[in-house]
């Protein structure tokens, strides 16, 4: 007898499905496994059979065959062990096949038939509601973050003998208190460093208040000790709180990242605030935008949603930096690899600091700022600003100011225009096409002849026109203004070219 069950894996920063088929008949006792099954996969006979067994059900006593499908698809982690089990129980007719139906499976089995979280329940939770299923059985540790996920019913389970004996009626799912989950939705307590230690720099902190209303990018050029670094730490502080949405996005990625390093620490394998990711300069190709002979998603990645922190930019290897135009234009990441092509997500804020070259000062124009840049890479980059070190007697003269909350309130106001134009909770101005520019940037016939003069005398490529004038769209939606005006065309040609 032969029985099917739904359980997923992931592909990228996605969940494909896998159909775990089991089948026992008459023979020698044997147990194997097909399906291009990794070496967790493999060892999973241990686990499943001594969880069969002390959860009060019976291995079978004869020839036993487990395929996982599609055959052709690499497999891999422990998260296929309820899926295994129940199958296997299904075709020794222990358990219905017909309970098993609209429903998908995951979970990692203990030895005693305790079900452990495993990354991808949450990708899990999407691809039921794709494909139509009812029903998803996950850890009862990983309900709460599934939940976001409308449209599927999520259930719970605490072990192997808790999901038969909810998928045979026994025993309800509001009983589920007998089998408590170790942890619940965690309280978010960290507190980001904010602006109100920040002294002076007002013009940089305006460029952040509008790279974070408007998912600009931003490059602060100085001499050592200026305070670039610590400007680009306090972005975080500014930008609004993760929607249920952003808190999917970033989360998927996240469990691809630790399912492909096999990390052994999960306890924060869903992320509830944006992500800060600051790498090292000598950071590989693979390490920033992904790869490996085992794909895994890379730093741009992983800040997802967040923002990317390039410190010391003129060091990085510029065939590293080079990489990063595909992402700085699309959003996303393609890996191909001989089996498989996939896209992770690399939407961030690119905040980029460095020494200017020997012989620079405040006044060059930002192509001479350094020769390690290209100047595709340039064009990119929304703002480009000029830190200068403040002198020490206005570091123990100058009272602080806290602009945190009115830098918020700023970014707050132009993401409330920016969903109410676009209709989407996750676009911002800075993904605007030129079609989305000619209807939502209009400007009167005088300012169009400045901004074209402007650009015509400062040579601004396309790629810098249209940006600049996505930067005074955001700026236009900070100060509240439903038209892009001239007064917001020159602060944003002039923070391109400062």
């Amino acid at each position: 007898m032969a029985a099917r069950v739904i359980s997923t894996t992931l592909l990228g920063a996605q969940a494909v499905g896998v159909e775990v088929e089991a089948q026992v008949s008459g023979g020698l006792r044997r147990f194997s496994i097909v399906g291009l099954p990794d070496g967790v996969i493999r060892e999973s006979k241990d686990r499943v059979r001594c969880a069969i067994q002390n959860s009060g059900f019976s291995f079978p006593d004869r020839e036993l065959v487990v395929s996982f499908a599609p055959a052709g698809l690499q497999k891999s982690g422990a998260g296929f062990d309820l899926a295994t089990a129940l199958a296997i129980l299904a075709a020794d007719g222990q358990v219905r096949s017909s309970h098993l139906d609209d429903s998908a499976f995951l979970g990692e089995l203990c030895l005693d038939g305790r079900i452990k979280a495993t990354p991808g329940a949450l990708a899990a939770a999407c691809f039921a509601k794709s494909s139509g299923l009812r029903r998803l059985f996950i850890s009862a540790d990983d309900c709460w973050i599934a939940e976001l996920v409308d449209g599927v019913e999520i259930t719970g389970v605490a072990s192997l003998s808790h999901t038969v004996s909810l998928l045979d009626g026994t025993l309800k799912e509001e009983s589920l208190d007998l089998f408590p989950a170790t942890s619940s939705r965690p309280v978010v307590a960290k507190k980001n460093p904010d602006f109100s230690d920040v002294i002076g720099h007002q013009e940089c902190q305006r460029a952040l208040q509008l790279a974070a209303a408007g998912g600009h990018n931003v490059l602060m050029v100085g001499p050592a000790g200026g305070g670039k670094s610590m400007l680009a730490q306090r972005l975080l502080s500014i930008l609004p709180e993760l929607t249920n949405e952003e808190i999917i996005e970033i989360s998927n990625v996240y469990a691809a990242f630790w399912e492909g390093v096999r990390a052994s620490d999960n306890s924060q394998r869903f992320i509830l605030e944006r992500p800060f990711r600051a790498p090292h300069h000598s950071i590989s190709s693979a390490g920033l935008v992904g790869g490996g002979s085992q794909p895994v998603p890379g730093e741009i990645s992983l800040a997802h949603r967040g923002v990317l922190f390039l410190d010391e930019i003129g060091e990085f290897q510029r065939s590293v930096l080079e990489m990063l135009r595909e992402p700085l234009e699309n959003r996303q990441i393609s890996i191909s690899r001989a089996k498989a092509r996939l896209n992770y997500p690399a939407d961030f804020i690119l905040i980029a600091a460095m020494n200017p070259e020997k012989g620079v000062k405040l006044g060059d124009a930002p192509e001479l700022w350094s020769k390690k840049i290209s100047k595709p890479i340039l064009d990119r980059i929304d703002m480009k600003l000029w830190v200068s070190p403040l002198p020490p007697q206005a570091l123990t003269t100058s009272a602080l100011v806290d602009h945190t909350a009115r830098l918020r309130q700023g970014v707050v106001t132009a993401r409330n225009r920016q969903r109410e134009r676009f209709q989407d909770n996750l676009r911002l101005n800075g993904q605007m096409t030129a079609l989305d520019l000619r209807q939502l940037c209009l400007l009167q016939e005088t300012d169009k002849r400045f901004v074209e003069q402007a650009a015509t005398k400062l040579r601004l490529s396309a790629r810098g026109y249209l940006r600049m004038l996505k930067l005074a769209r955001t700026i236009a939606d900070v100060e509240g203004s439903k038209e892009v005006e001239r007064e917001h065309l020159a602060e944003a040609l002039s923070l391109r070219v400062s």
